[in-house]
């Protein structure tokens, strides 16, 4: 079994919240990313905005599988939701 590791911070203000998270995988340092996640209010609702800038290291040399959790995660959220 690898062991993994994710480290994360955030900064959060009213309508935007920054993490930063860092990965490991038994040792090796994976990526780190910063992305900004904000909630923009509109006439008929609210608007979801979600910027990620990363760096991927040794064997990581794309955000590929980041790309894929972050849509798997959005898509999860959208169906949580009531129809606007």
């Amino acid at each position: 079994m690898k062991d993994l590791v994710h480290r994360s911070r955030n900064s959060i203000n009213a309508r935007r919240r920054s993490p930063i998270a860092e990965m490991w995988i038994d040792g090796e340092y994976l990526s780190v990313s910063i992305a900004t996640i904000e909630t923009v209010p509109e006439a008929k609702g609210t608007r979801l905005v979600i910027t990620e800038a990363g760096a991927y290291f040794e064997s990581q040399s794309d955000a590929t599988s980041r790309e894929q959790e972050t849509n798997w995660l959005t898509d999860k959220l959208g169906a949580s939701l009531p129809p606007a």
